[in-house]
């Protein structure tokens, strides 16, 4: 069994930590907790970085008396959102420097070095290198680090994913300064293809669309690997600030109404009631469930728009059979009850299919970036993996509350 690993995701609401492994390809999970936060995060985009490096160092020892269990995280695994995501095509050829022209960890690392080094576009920066193939002399081809291998030189073929470098340093500065090292860091839609690639309802090809609470992300997949993506700034969020706007009610009945009701076009033979409030007067007023109704659809027609908008912008250089992929939609926006009735016509993809986790212990579709980074984690090993512990202690005792 591999050692297990901490992965990271920062939202604008939550701080996700999952701690976990794979054995034959399934993720099993140790730990999973989602912390609140304030919103320290606005669009993808870190505003606060003081106060979240604050919430950081409250997370780097977790004791969950009621599981038992102490984790000390002294690295991590760090999700990070694909704005401005760029991905190129690339191939590295070295002369391997052991006398014995015997690959070991040394060639690979300066490879991966030589790429990470390599000029990027805008005032970007390297934040993967995803090796598809490693080829040595005789055209001998691996798809893992071949080493131990003899050859007088390694060629690699590989995908590059960059960031702004303004993102992808704001992200790793908030985790490295509230005292959790950076192993390394994937971008959050491949970690996800990489997971739906286990899948056996999901197809090949398709378009992924992840519905967090304030920002919603578009990648390409083509067979089974990411190729682009997109976001616009709209999330399930936005409903409940309508709701809560409209019916002059707090946030957090908002919420519970908008889970409760989702977008409900059911006919019934009575008005349902969905709650009371005041009117602009300031008088008691109930408020009906087709009044919820409007107040969804309004926010849907604003999402589906920049949807398709934001679709059209990331296949605008491939044919136009690629918008009707199918799609695929996760993300704990993607729980809203009838959305995918609402989405499945007004959309170019020939289906569009709602899919959850199926790992126990993060069956809910926001864990579906953790669990992909712990699976893409595994995937393509870490230079590092053989020498450096991850977590440097997972214990289960008798822990009670009042010791803590």
């Amino acid at each position: 069994m591999e050692k297990p690993v901490a992965v990271i995701e920062f939202t604008s609401r939550l701080i996700r930590i999952v701690v976990g492994f794979t054995i034959d390809e399934e993720v099993y999970i140790l730990y999973a907790l989602e912390k609140p936060i304030r919103p320290f995060i606005e669009n993808g985009r870190i505003i606060n970085e003081d106060a979240l490096v604050e919430e950081v160092k409250s997370i780097a020892n977790i004791s969950d008396p009621s599981a038992k269990l102490k984790i000390k995280l002294t690295n991590a695994v760090l999700a990070l959102p694909p704005l401005g995501l760029e991905i190129f095509q690339t191939k590295r050829i070295l002369t391997v420097i052991n006398e014995e022209g015997k690959i070991d960890n040394l060639d690979i690392r300066n490879l991966y070095t030589v790429i990470s080094r390599d000029a990027v576009p805008n005032d970007d920066i390297v934040v993967g290198v995803i090796p598809e193939e490693f080829i040595l002399d005789h055209e001998r081809s691996f798809k893992n680090p071949p080493v131990g291998e003899s050859s007088d030189s390694i060629t690699v073929n590989a995908k590059v994913h960059t960031l702004p470098k303004s993102i992808a340093e704001s992200y790793q500065t908030s985790l490295t300064r509230g005292g959790i090292a950076l192993r390394r860091t994937f971008v959050a839609p491949f970690g996800v293809a990489e997971l739906l690639a286990t899948y056996q309802e999901v197809p090949a090809d398709y378009i992924l669309v992840d519905i967090g609470a304030r920002l919603t992300t578009i990648s390409l997949v083509g067979k089974k690997k990411l190729y682009g993506a997109n976001y616009i700034n709209w999330g399930g969020d936005n409903i409940t600030d309508a709701i809560a706007r409209d019916f002059k009610i707090n946030i957090s009945d908002a919420e519970k109404y908008k889970i409760m009701y989702g977008y409900d076009k059911r006919e019934m033979n009575f008005e349902a009631p969905v709650c009371t409030s005041e009117d602009e007067n300031g008088l008691p007023i109930k408020r009906l469930l087709s009044e919820m109704n409007v107040i969804t659809k309004e926010e849907l027609d604003s999402f589906i728009k920049k949807l398709n908008i934001a679709i059209e912008e990331l296949l605008k250089d491939y044919e136009p059979g690629f918008r009707s992929l199918p799609m695929i939609v996760i993300g704990g926006g993607s729980q809203l009850y009838g959305l995918k009735e609402y989405m499945e016509p007004k959309v170019q993809s020939k289906t569009v299919k709602m899919i959850t986790p199926k790992t126990i212990g993060a069956r809910s579709p926001n864990f579906f970036t953790c669990l992909g980074l712990i699976k893409a984690n595994s995937k393509f090993p870490h230079l590092s993996d053989d020498g450096q512990q991850r977590i440097r202690k997972v214990t289960r005792t008798n822990t009670s509350e009042d010791n803590l």
